[in-house]
């Protein structure tokens, strides 16, 4: 195993055994909204994610931003690697997810 590899790893399982405090969120939030796109910026201290809406049926329609998140680069180092391992961990049960 490749330092990269056992690093990403460490990073995940340290996510998943982490003492969390008690999650509240507003009902509206738990809905949730669906997202077909993604925009990531950063700047030396930060980056931020835009969740965003597209209606592909409609060019007259704007893109809607759903979501806006900022997190510190280390944090967003552990999302990338705990996504990459729920992404494999889909593919692993319901085959290959394809982009095109």
């Amino acid at each position: 195993m490749t330092d990269q590899k056992k690093t990403k790893e460490e990073n995940v399982k340290s996510t998943e055994n982490v003492n969390i405090r008690p999650i509240q969120a507003e009902i509206d939030v738990l809905k949730g909204r669906f997202t077909n796109t993604v925009s990531v910026g950063y700047t030396k201290f930060d980056f931020c994610i835009d969740f965003i809406a597209v209606d592909s049926n409609s060019d007259q329609t704007p893109a809607q931003v759903v979501g806006r998140f900022y997190m510190t680069p280390a944090q967003a180092k552990v999302t990338r690697d705990l996504l990459d391992k729920q992404v494999r961990d889909y593919e692993e049960k319901h085959g290959e997810i394809t982009t095109k």
